[in-house]
């Protein structure tokens, strides 16, 4: 009978510590980005390799979930920044879709000065790359975001 109730007040406790263990929404983010943009460098690979994109286009499905929605903007901006590599791409689509969380969902908008500043950073070693394309996204970023400590 000791044991039990000694169980039972530890299951109590666990579950009181797990949940006062509050996750980082912005780590979430930048989780749920990286996975979601991992196919970038593939569909650069193919549109290197003369694949076009009304080919790649047809093979996706037609429904309008979220996901459908990404990988259509993804698409169209592996063709619309066609002298970009795959790693900027990627590096490119993972800073947009962190500013899209931060904007409720919404796709950000760039200035036209976005790609030449991507090829800028393109030219960066892989260790610097990140960094710059990050620094040239925030840059380039015409739609506002939201003030720190706002509510949404």
């Amino acid at each position: 009978m000791k044991y039990r109730s000694l169980f039972a007040i530890g299951m109590a406790l666990y579950a009181i510590a797990s949940g006062a263990v509050a996750k980082d929404p912005m780590a979430e983010l930048a989780e749920y980005c990286f996975v979601r943009e991992e196919s970038t460098q593939l569909m650069a690979r193919g549109r290197d390799r003369g694949v076009s994109k009304e080919a790649v286009l047809a093979s996706l499905p037609s429904g309008e979930s979220d996901a459908e929605a990404a990988a259509r903007s993804r698409l169209d901006d592996v063709y619309r920044f066609a002298q970009l590599d795959g790693r900027t791409l990627e590096a490119f689509r993972r800073a947009s879709c962190i500013y899209q969380g931060m904007l409720g969902g919404v796709e950000p908008t760039f200035d036209d000065g976005i790609e030449a500043s991507l090829l800028r950073c393109q030219q960066q070693p892989d260790t610097d790359r990140q960094s710059c394309v990050i620094r040239a996204t925030k840059a380039a970023l015409t739609s506002p975001l939201p003030r720190e400590g706002r509510k949404q």
